[in-house]
């Protein structure tokens, strides 16, 4: 028997999965932070504007890690997510993005969680499952701009809130 615990190859790529996404957002100034409890986000991004003046909302992130992902009949990669993620992830009205990193390429892939429910026509709430098949597409990739991106989304959301709340 061991005498201690152990680092494993699956502690290992939660890390790097982990790392992968936040190299990306601070190359573009933003920041990434990691709460010390999961309730159904593993990361949250603070976006900064041209002068350096933290955006209004916030973008949720929840990572997943494999060794090696293989993709599917349909040309999709896969993951099996959790409904009670899923019905969190629908009601939140800000972004909600899944990363999906594959060890073996260093390589993320990601998707919106409500657009990509949305386009399958999907409501958490009528899953009778405790969980969902969610699919990726493999041109998703987690690039350089990607959080550029990301933010873009939230700010249309974000002005969006603020013109219901101010009229």
């Amino acid at each position: 028997m061991d005498k201690r615990k152990k680092r494993t190859r699956t502690h290992i790529i939660a890390s790097l999965s982990v790392n992968n996404l936040e190299y990306h957002v601070i190359k573009k100034g933003y920041t990434l932070d990691v709460p010390a409890e999961d309730y159904g986000y593993d990361a949250l991004i603070f976006t900064f504007n041209k002068k350096g003046e933290i955006d209004t909302g916030t973008i949720f992130v929840q990572i997943k890690a494999k060794e090696k992902l293989e993709l599917q009949k349909n040309s999709f990669y896969s993951y099996p997510l959790k409904k009670k993620d899923l019905d969190l992830w629908y009601d939140e009205p800000y972004p909600v993005y899944l990363v999906l990193y594959n060890a073996q390429d260093e390589k993320a892939y990601w998707t919106e969680m409500k657009e990509n429910l949305k386009a399958r026509k999907i409501k958490p709430a009528k899953i009778k499952n405790d969980t969902l098949t969610v699919y990726i597409d493999p041109n998703n990739i987690l690039l350089p701009e990607t959080p550029k991106q990301w933010r873009d989304h939230k700010q249309s959301i974000t002005k969006r809130i603020l013109a219901g709340l101010y009229k």
